[in-house]
């Protein structure tokens, strides 16, 4: 049985090379336990359409792996197409959440022929063993499928990795991770020690889910037979400390960007961390997600171990500086007061501070616009700020489809992308209006904190862009046997 593992390129203008957490893990799970299979990374290759299909013509397999997230539907129902053209009989699997969040729309308007639900680690092994004929399809948790009678058809349960340090760490060897590290720079933040040209940085998974249930956000990890929220877990400290020894004993890593929708979810948590770091001395920066009330003026030394054990900044999302819209709209309960004493406790740490806007919600006005640009001027930060955007099993796409801001769904799926783009208005602002506001805001701090920013860099282009594909990049194709 041939294997194929493809990583999507759902951005081919980027300049950010990004190695495939997902994907290491479902990869690395495959070759621990025995399977063969090839691996395209078509987004560090970036080559065109034509290329692609010709690989896919001259090289057929038995069965396709992809995933991605939720805005890159189109490129998942062009991949799968190509697919099929070349290989009528393959099996075609996606995971993340595009098969998660619109399961039985990819799977009638794709080629795809099984969604797997939440975390695939050892989903995709019984998958396998199905393929083999070894395993009831229908007995495997958490996946779904077009029946023979044409009905879309969801297994009970689903694959839950109770005790995340069970996981073999992700091998980056079956990925060009010279080449993802030749680019790793662009991964960090400002301000850094170590000069630009020398850093090498890689991710490292903490946890898995979010304890939290924002309106506008999506999880792969949900739970629905428990009907809980996202399943939140970590791995334990030593285990963390182990993966980044290695990191750095392999590949000189000296950053490490750690990859969670939620790193530190409280600050004794943090500081168990920030200890272990602390006593393993392994000389690297690094900055993380976490909580915008993780610490109080009572854990100030908690954010100076943070700082002796290399934190550059943490992240962690204001979305509104409106009471009514971050509480009420964004189910984000999260006083402002709580965001501002944390601040000054990193400030006076020395390190810093990083958040986002939502711009956009149903209840926005110009008025509360500016009062979320006037928090950051007045403290001094320079938000990344992107556009409300409807996402499959939000609350938001539900408002989205109820008023009548997204008429035809195909179509929307089709279209929509990052959220630094504007695809829908959900405001009573005039959009040209609500542009204008957020682009004359942030150039407003950007020249306060004099950080250089052209006008095109404020935020991405509101209108979507055709990007012509580069073919000048000689695809390569790693092996696993």
């Amino acid at each position: 049985m041939r294997v194929l593992a493809i990583n999507p390129c759902l951005r081919p203008e980027s300049p950010r090379y990004i190695l495939p957490m997902g994907l290491g893990y479902i990869v690395t799970s495959l070759k621990t336990h025995g399977y063969d299979f090839d691996l395209l990374d078509l987004d560090l290759m970036r080559p065109n359409d034509d290329w692609i299909r010709n690989y896919l013509a001259d090289n057929v397999y038995d069965v396709y792996l992809m995933g991605c997230i939720v805005t890159g539907y189109r490129h998942i129902k062009s991949l799968t197409r190509m697919i099929r053209e070349s290989n009528p009989a393959a099996k075609i699997v996606l995971g993340n959440s595009v098969a998660t969040s619109i399961p039985e729309r990819v799977l009638r308007n794709s080629e795809a022929d099984i969604v797997v639900f939440g975390e695939g680690d050892e989903t995709i092994l019984d998958l396998m063993e199905a393929f083999r004929g070894k395993m009831d399809l229908e007995k495997i948790p958490g996946i779904g499928f077009i029946d023979r009678n044409g009905n879309f058809k969801r297994t009970q349960g689903m694959h839950v990795v109770e005790n995340l340090d069970t996981l073999p760490l992700p091998d980056w060897e079956l990925f060009d991770t010279e080449k993802y590290n030749s680019f790793s720079g662009a991964l960090t933040n400002e301000p850094c020690p170590i000069p630009l040209e020398e850093r090498v940085c890689m991710q490292v998974n903490t946890a898995r889910g979010c304890p939290f249930s924002c309106s506008f956000c999506y999880t792969v990890f949900f739970d629905e037979e428990l009907g809980k929220g996202s399943r939140y877990r970590m791995r334990s400290a030593e285990s963390i400390v182990g993966e980044i020894r290695h990191l750095k004993d392999r590949y000189g890593l000296n950053y490490v960007n750690f990859w969670d929708d939620l790193t530190f979810p409280n600050w004794k948590i943090a500081e168990r961390y920030v200890d272990a770091f602390l006593e393993a001395d392994l000389g690297f920066y690094w900055n993380a997600t976490t909580r915008g009330n993780l610490l109080s003026l009572k854990e100030q030394h908690v954010a100076e171990k943070m700082k002796a054990a290399g934190c550059v900044g943490l992240s962690y999302s204001l979305e509104s500086a409106n009471d009514e819209i971050r509480q009420m709209a964004i189910n984000k309960i999260l006083p402002v007061e709580s965001f501002l004493e944390q601040k000054a406790v990193l400030d006076a740490a020395g390190i810093s501070t990083w958040t986002n806007l939502i711009v956009g919600y149903p209840q926005e006005t110009e008025e509360t616009l500016q009062e979320s640009f006037d928090f950051c001027y007045e403290h001094d930060i320079y938000p990344s700020t992107g556009f409300l955007l409807p996402m499959p099993g939000t609350q938001v796409w539900d408002i989205a489809i109820r008023d009548g801001h997204i008429k035809d769904e195909e179509e929307f799926l089709m279209t929509f992308g990052d959220r630094q783009d504007l695809y829908v208005n959900m405001t009573q602002i005039p959009t040209e209006r609500m542009v204008e506001i957020v682009n004359t805001n942030l150039m407003r701090i950007n020249h306060k904190l004099d950080l250089g920013l052209e006008e095109s860099n404020l935020i991405k282009t509101t209108m979507k862009r055709d990007v012509a594909k580069r073919s000048d990049i000689k695809p390569q194709l790693a092996r696993a046997h």
